[in-house]
């Protein structure tokens, strides 16, 4: 249902866009059945996912078997975390190579507005993965104001989530059926855009799999008596 429903994403970035001068504005006709659809789509995992902790005896509270250690953010990603994190770098680099090549026009259809949002888009694929895979992304870094404390989990995680879905949903499922049955053509222009969202979204996803595994909360059950450690 949530890959069906995708251009779901594309409807909220759109509306996204309306503070940056672009009107998009008819892309709220359909926007509350595909939230409707995404909806359904995220219930039914999260119906499977209670019903997997069900079979593996896993904590009620946190989904995970206890004895783990509780607390990884300091620890380092694994490989497969740095892979997506550049992966989605690259991906964004060949979405951009065809404009870089023919000259960068930033004059789009929301004038300043729309240089701001190119802005943001380069952040979202270079200082978003790479905070989804280094550590600086979890704990901050000794020249911030906040140098040690921890980084708000879903303020990184959020919107890697998010883009990493919507990207590989659209994209990857959309674009990459699109090229395949003839309906876009396949050429090079294309390929580099669709290839390099498809990237963007799929290392997105990776590294966001690692980020969410290294910043897991330890379970309050443990310490309230709920639930006794190394217990199922």
């Amino acid at each position: 249902m949530i890959a069906y429903c995708l251009l779901f994403w594309i409807d909220l970035t759109m509306i996204f866009m309306l503070p940056f001068g672009v009107d998009s504005r008819d892309q709220l006709v359909g926007l509350p059945l595909r939230s409707a659809g995404v909806a359904a789509g995220a219930l039914t995992l999260w119906c499977a996912a209670t019903e997997l902790r069900q079979v593996r005896s896993a904590c009620d509270r946190c989904g995970r078997l206890h004895g783990l250690s509780p607390e990884r953010r300091t620890e380092p990603s694994p490989w497969w975390a740095y892979a997506g994190a550049y992966v989605a770098v690259a991906g964004l680099a060949a979405r951009l190579s065809p404009a870089l090549v023919e000259g960068l026009n930033l004059d789009g259809p929301g004038g300043a507005g729309f240089t701001i949002f190119v802005g943001l888009m380069v952040l979202a694929g270079t200082l978003l993965p790479l905070a989804l895979a280094h550590r600086w992304g979890r704990v901050w870094p000794d020249w911030s104001p906040w140098a040690g404390q921890f980084v708000p989990r879903w303020l990184v995680l959020g919107p890697g989530v998010f883009m990493g879905v919507g990207l590989s949903a659209y994209f990857g499922v959309g674009g990459m059926t699109a090229m395949a049955v003839g309906a876009t053509p396949a050429g090079l222009g294309a390929v580099l855009e669709i290839g390099g969202y498809t990237l963007w979204g799929a290392g997105l996803l990776v590294a966001s799999t690692s980020y969410y595994r290294l910043t897991r909360p330890e379970c309050q059950g443990i310490h309230t008596g709920l639930i006794s450690d190394g217990a199922g």
